[in-house]
């Protein structure tokens, strides 16, 4: 038969109330949920570092940088730092995270802040993923453990506040008299 087009479907041989049991949609099933994870990891150093409006839209994550992104409605799409080398690499360089590969997972550190992420390569796809998670890992603990040092403290002093409101009525009251 030349030039047939037979397509061949899997809901043969598959059992759709164990879908575990066929090796096609146990696959299907790894890869959303692992790209369900990866997502939610990336969206979480995303929120991190600033983003906000965060939506995720097919594959892609959506977002309002910190600055904007006045030429795109402001939205941007968030980088893949879980899944992209070129975006991971830039937080290696950004935030100085030295890698250590075992041979069971990987460790990644950042020495300013002593904070590390380990992760097994068993519980990703390939050893480059895990490499990655384990970056980005690395660098949404280290946010959320100087987040408390960069933010001032904007709890008000009760003297300085009923001092800055007499300053305010007496200038208010000094204006009208003139």
């Amino acid at each position: 038969m030349t030039g047939s087009n037979i397509i061949l479907s899997h809901t043969t041989m598959c059992d759709r109330k164990f879908p575990t049991s066929c090796p096609l949609c146990q696959d299907r099933l790894e890869a959303q949920d692992e790209a369900l994870r990866y997502n939610a990891k990336n969206a979480q150093l995303a929120r991190s570092l600033g983003w906000t409006d965060i939506v995720e839209l097919g594959e892609s994550l959506l977002g309002r940088p910190v600055g904007g992104a006045p030429d795109s409605r402001d939205q941007a799409k968030i980088p893949d730092w879980c899944g992209d080398w070129q975006a991971a690499g830039a937080l290696v360089a950004q935030y100085g995270v030295s890698v250590r590969i075992w041979p069971h997972g990987v460790k990644a550190r950042i020495d300013v802040v002593p904070v590390s992420h380990q992760t097994f390569f068993g519980n990703h796809r390939d050893r480059a993923t895990a490499i990655r998670h384990a970056i980005v890992s690395a660098v949404v603990m280290h946010l959320e453990f100087t987040k408390p040092f960069a933010e001032p403290s904007r709890r008000i002093d009760p003297l300085k506040e009923e001092l800055s409101i007499q300053i305010a009525k007496h200038n208010h009251f000094s204006r009208e008299t003139q």
